[in-house]
């Protein structure tokens, strides 16, 4: 059976060569001469028209430089004063040393009376078109043929305003060039054909120059020559615009061509060039006759290829055909096996590297060499079938690198990529033959659990598996450290499919990371409605947003010494429309999350000053305001001109702001910081660190970094009647801040007993419900009142 079909391929191929033989020799013979003597015919006159527009454009300059002699003339001093006299042995010096191409020169008055350089008032001209031309418009002008006053021969003229100072004219400067002479110019512009000549015609068809002299202003050629016709002059005076062109005409029963184009700087004449269109066919009999040969070579190593290449490539390739059509029904196992080194082999080669590429592109994730995302669902889908027909459970983990972006953005993707690699080794080594370990994501691995059925056990597994993750990592000069978050879906109680258990399991990752990562969460039911809740508070936030739902409240700062309202804290408050008002505890953090903390922290900003500025104008001079701001803010690029910008538009004195910052902020990147505050501080913009006492503090940045205020964390007030020790550290900072001449604001002042005790401890400011509660603008209006 293989053979049969082997030896119809074979005859098939057989076949194709007699027939291409066949197309290649015969066919061509028949239709080669006409298709080439058509193109190289076009070829060949499309390449003698653009050969007759060259000339045409070397003639046509060739005329601009004798209207640009003519006009020099115009502008000489001695041609100015109008005095023949003088003028004349002007112009009979400049002849003596140009050729005989000009018949006379000549000046005329502005009535046409006009002396040539051979003749004194030889006449009128007052009727010439050139003269009026050149009388009327001003301009240079190159006459038609037309035959001379003075010397009664065919002349062209070119005629140039004479102009005095002011610019007016006063007469006419001529040069007649004589047309007989003007053929010694153009008589080399011909083919290498014994025959061939040009000529030019004007735009009426009149002859301007020819080689027999006699025709000259001769307007029917047919009267002369049998080589012309109303034909050629009809055609070549009319085609004026186009790039090329030529024309056939039989003269004497012989085929003739005429190229034309017409003459640059010209009114309208027209070069012509004639070749008799044998001139033609002799390049194209001589490719006629190498294309026989040529053929006939042709076809007789055909045949011996055409054998050869039957017997030792269809055989070949029928078996990769074949084995083409066993890849492409899904069989990725199929190789092919060709012992030869030649170009078959090559192909061999290549069908085996693109199969083993199909199948490791289709099985395996590139990077880490794991099971991907395909071959993960079905292995997991092979696994609930199995748990479904025998009433097991399935633990499905999802797990995340905590921070990998902040590793990508500094040490670049080539260290991302290798820090993937090295977490996918720990994890194949952990998971071992327990499960399978597929890659989801960018930083991103599924787990499939499938011989653990014991809830401790699992919780054993995972712990390990977070444990071995961040343990460091040694990559090139660099020791990494970096945790990872785990969500755990089971099946059946958390899906019953591969899409359901997997959402389940990133929902629980995502709650992982939410508390700091390194951490394990197991899919409840209250996270989906958390994370529903949190994608409705994010869509609200942003139409919030643009729907000025925002609104800036302001907690009075209170002089303890003598109880006034020196200031006031922006706290930002969200009114829903129909949810009424959002706590800033939910919408804040959400906001940092999504970036929206970015607009919204601007926002807060320009309508903290932009009160103040009211209140300043309604009787309170002194009254400033402070505004938090948020991390992402303070290092965000362009925030010191955000705040410039703000103060300049709403017209508030800087030294009435405050910024506040957590300590957290400060010692996050030393030099920004730094940078970032000597920056405000020059501007006059004061600056408070918030919740002092709570985080990183040292009293290392108090020293160095450009600060007015530190204000104490509500904790230690609000503990002050339950616990000595917040007394103590109330006391320490309120110290501190005097050795280092900075003010101190206890917030969170409730109790008069706490009043007191700040007072005593001479503490500046204070704030808190005790005074007042955060208000609303106009509320706070009335708190001042």
């Amino acid at each position: 059976m293989r053979k049969n079909k082997f030896v119809s391929i074979k005859k098939k191929f057989l076949m194709a060569f007699i027939g291409i033989s066949i197309l290649i020799t015969v066919i061509p013979i028949s239709i080669t001469y006409t298709l080439n003597k058509n193109n190289l015919e076009d070829t060949l006159n499309k390449e003698g028209a653009k050969d007759t527009k060259i000339s045409s454009v070397m003639i046509g300059n060739w005329l601009q430089e004798r209207i640009n002699e003519v006009e020099i003339y115009a502008q000489n001093p001695l041609v100015k004063t109008m005095n023949w006299e003088v003028i004349k042995k002007y112009l009979k010096s400049e002849e003596k040393r140009e050729d005989d191409l000009y018949a006379v020169s000549f000046i005329s008055d502005l009535y046409g009376n006009y002396s040539t350089t051979d003749i004194d008032h030889a006449g009128n001209i007052r009727y010439r078109t050139y003269f009026k031309k050149v009388v009327t418009k001003g301009e240079t002008v190159l006459s038609n043929p037309v035959i001379s006053k003075s010397t009664n021969k065919p002349i062209a003229v070119i005629a140039a305003p004479i102009k005095n100072d002011t610019g007016r004219i006063k007469g006419v400067i001529g040069r007649a060039i004589d047309l007989e002479k003007l053929y010694n110019h153009i008589e080399n512009i011909r083919f290498e054909h014994p025959d061939s000549y040009s000529f030019i015609l004007d735009k009426n068809g009149q002859i301007v120059t020819y080689p027999d002299k006699e025709l000259i202003m001769s307007r029917d050629l047919i009267n002369y020559s049998e080589d012309m016709g109303k034909d050629i002059i009809e055609k070549a005076t009319k085609v004026l615009n186009n790039e090329y062109g030529y024309v056939k005409f039989n003269y004497k029963g012989k085929p003739n061509l005429f190229y034309y184009n017409e003459i640059p700087n010209t009114d309208g004449w027209q070069l012509v060039t004639k070749v008799p269109q044998s001139y033609l066919y002799t390049p194209i009999n001589n490719i006629y006759k190498s294309i026989i040969v040529s053929l006939g070579l042709g076809l007789i190593i055909i045949f011996i290829f055409g054998y050869i290449f039957v017997n030792t490539i269809s055989k070949p390739i029928l078996k990769l055909n074949n084995l083409l059509k066993k890849a492409s029904s899904g069989d990725l196992a199929v190789r092919s096996e060709h012992p030869y080194n030649d170009e078959v082999g090559q192909v061999s080669d290549s069908f085996n590297k693109m199969m083993d590429n199909i199948n490791r592109l289709t099985y395996t994730d590139t990077l880490t060499d794991l099971p991907n995302r395909k071959v993960f669902q079905e292995q997991l889908e092979l696994s609930i079938n199995y748990c479904k027909t025998n009433n097991d459970k399935l633990p499905v983990f999802i797990l995340g690198l905590d921070r990998f972006r902040n590793i990508n953005d500094t040490l670049g993707h080539n260290t991302g990529d290798e820090l993937i690699k090295r977490v996918s080794q720990r994890l194949k080594e952990q998971i071992n033959d327990q499960g399978i370990v597929g890659r989801l994501g960018r930083e991103d691995f599924g787990i499939v659990m499938y011989s653990i059925k014991n809830y401790n056990k699992m919780i054993s597994v995972i712990e390990d598996i977070l444990d071995d993750i961040k343990r460091p990592y040694r990559i090139e000069d660099h020791e990494l450290y970096i945790t990872s978050s785990i969500g755990v879906a089971i099946y059946p109680r958390d899906g019953k499919e591969y899409g359901t258990l997997i959402k389940n399991a990133n929902i629980a990752m995502g709650r992982a990371k939410e508390i700091g990562g390194n951490a394990y969460q197991l899919y409840r039911v209250e996270m989906k409605n958390d994370l529903v809740e949190q994608l409705s508070l994010d869509a609200n936030m942003r139409y919030g947003l643009q729907n000025n739902e925002f609104y800036n409240y302001y907690q009075p700062i209170i002089d303890i010494t003598t109880g006034e309202i020196v200031a006031v804290e922006a706290l930002v408050r969200w009114i829903h429309p129909n949810i009424g008002l959002i706590s800033p505890a939910k919408f804040i953090p959400l906001a940092e999350e999504n970036g929206l903390i970015l607009p919204l922290g601007e926002t807060i900003l320009r309508n903290a000053c932009s009160h103040v500025k009211k209140l300043h104008n309604e009787g309170y001079p002194k009254l400033s305001v402070s505004v938090n701001i948020s991390t992402i803010q303070f290092e965000k690029e362009g925030f010191v001109k955000m705040v410039k910008d703000i103060l300049r538009e709403e017209d508030l004195e800087p030294r009435f702001l405050k910024l506040e910052i957590t300590e957290s902020i400060v010692v996050k990147d030393i030099s920004h910081t730094i940078n970032i505050l000597n920056e405000l501080r020059a501007m006059g913009v004061s600056i408070s660190i918030d919740d002092f006492g709570t985080g990183y503090s040292s009293l290392g940045y108090l020293r160095e970094f450009a600060i007015n205020t530190l204000k104490i964390d509500k904790s230690f007030v609000m503990g002050l009647m339950k616990d000595k020790k917040n007394e103590a550290i109330i006391s320490t900072i309120i110290s501190i801040a005097k050795n280092l001449e900075l003010e101190v604001i206890a917030e969170g002042v409730e109790t008069e007993k706490e009043l007191k005790f700040l007072s005593d401890e001479k503490c500046n400011y204070a704030q808190g419900y005790y005074f007042s509660k955060p208000v609303a603008f106009e509320e706070l209006k009335k708190l001042l009142n």
